[in-house]
């Protein structure tokens, strides 16, 4: 749990190539993601999603160090709850494609009960708002670390 507490910059960073590298190498340069809001598509392609994860980390592992740097306080269960439901949510919204686009090859030809496109899009909104809950963590924390006296 130390490294999670005091190297947090470390794991963000980490996250942030990890996360980047498949979308780099990604051989369908046409993939992209569909997101339909009421009578809008809104389609991204898949390197600027992984660029978008890049940078989210690396700013964060950015923040995160400069806070070490300075020698601010932080909340340790604060940051590990921040760590957590970010890189969580992050896997959760990366790998619905990917198990919902299985399961609608499964079912092609066959009568459908459930719409696992419309599932994948509530599972992946849901991560949204767990994602948007999970940096309101991050701000109180590093509120608390800039107004806080420094670590001796």
């Amino acid at each position: 749990m130390k490294i999670i507490t005091r190297k947090t910059y470390l794991i963000f960073w980490s996250i942030a190539l990890v996360l980047f590298l498949p979308y780099i190498f990604d051989i369908d340069l046409d993939s992209t993601l569909d997101i339909n809001i009421h009578d809008t598509y809104f389609v991204i392609q898949h390197f600027y999603i992984g660029l978008f994860y890049l940078i989210f980390f690396g700013i964060s592992g950015l923040i995160y160090w400069l806070l070490e740097i300075l020698k601010r306080k932080r909340i340790d269960w604060l940051t590990i709850t921040h760590s957590l439901i970010t890189v969580i949510s992050i896997i959760i919204f990366s790998s619905s494609k990917y198990i919902f686009g299985e399961r609608m090859a499964e079912f092609k030809g066959q009568p459908i009960y459930f719409d696992y496109m419309q599932i994948s899009e509530v599972i992946n909104f849901g991560t949204l708002i767990l994602l948007i809950f999970g940096q309101l963590f991050f701000a109180i924390n590093i509120l608390i670390g800039i107004l806080s006296k420094r670590k001796s």
